[in-house]
């Protein structure tokens, strides 16, 4: 299925077009490939950027696993765990319910068109280089857009895998994700090994990367 809501829609022209290319190519393969109303996915982007779980959530983590670590963390990273504790108990309570509607929604309408998988591109931008995250502000910015591709199935707790799809304007991997439902790890894992016996492997999809001059 192809999402028409979100990703697709957001996603750079040059960044878009190798991964459509993939699934042109998928579907000369024998993929069936259909155009697939997922609103849900679109919401659940949105609240899981909203960090209403994933904050809450991965600070617990850290004081649990890593107690004392938060003082120590890059500012880039610890700022954005400064407003997990703004979360009450209602609102998380209220997001995991969301949740679970979504989820079911969203897992009853691809049951009803027999979609097995969604595909949508892995990123909707070009990684920037380091040099221009130097302000805090313009690191949030990208990183939410970094965050925007694989946010929803995370949020709905779905799983994916992201499959090379070629090359953007700029030189850089562009990513084809391929979504499954709760549960279905395994077989998205098969489905995954047959569409890159189609796409190639990373080497032979993207070529080999360029490394940067190691430090003297």
């Amino acid at each position: 299925g192809i999402p028409r809501h979100g990703l697709w829609r957001d996603t750079h022209p040059s960044v878009a077009a190798p991964a459509r290319q993939a699934l042109a190519e998928l579907e000369a393969a024998g993929a069936k490939l259909l155009d697939f109303d997922a609103p849900e996915l679109h919401e659940a982007g949105e609240r899981y950027l909203a960090g209403e779980l994933v904050q809450p959530e991965r600070s617990e983590s850290l004081e649990r696993h890593l107690p004392g670590w938060t003082a120590i963390l890059d500012p880039t990273v610890g700022k954005r765990l400064e407003s997990a504790h703004q979360v009450s108990a209602v609102d998380y309570i209220a997001i995991l319910r969301l949740r679970r509607r979504l989820s079911a929604s969203l897992h009853a309408r691809m049951e009803a068109l027999a979609v097995e998988l969604l595909a949508t591109p892995t990123l909707p931008i070009t990684p920037p280089p380091l040099s221009a995250l130097s302000e805090l502000d313009v690191y949030r910015a990208v990183n939410r857009d970094m965050l925007s591709g694989t946010g929803p199935a995370s949020m709905l707790d779905m799983c994916a895998v992201s499959l090379p799809a070629g090359l953007d304007e700029h030189g850089m991997p562009v990513g084809l994700q391929l979504i499954g439902r709760t549960g279905t790890d395994h077989g998205l894992l098969d489905r995954a090994v047959l569409a890159e016996e189609v796409l190639g492997t990373n080497l032979e999809r993207l070529g080999t990367p360029p490394l940067a001059p190691m430090p003297r």
